[in-house]
């Protein structure tokens, strides 16, 4: 530690379930971004209409 900062942490991301926070790597947040939208896709439902609802554009 010669800088005075430490071991660097990896970059985190959130994921909000309800009242659960789940802490991932962005490769794990985006891999399970894929395979959501995939499920999402193969049910015939917007996946950009998904989105905005989840983020309260909708």
């Amino acid at each position: 530690m010669p800088d005075g900062k430490g071991t660097p942490r990896p970059p985190i991301a959130i994921l909000r379930f309800g009242k659960h926070r789940i802490p991932m790597t962005p490769d794990e947040a985006a891999a399970l971004e894929g395979r959501l939208r995939a499920w999402i896709d193969a049910r015939g439902i917007p996946y950009g209409f998904v989105r905005a609802l989840l983020a309260g554009d909708a």
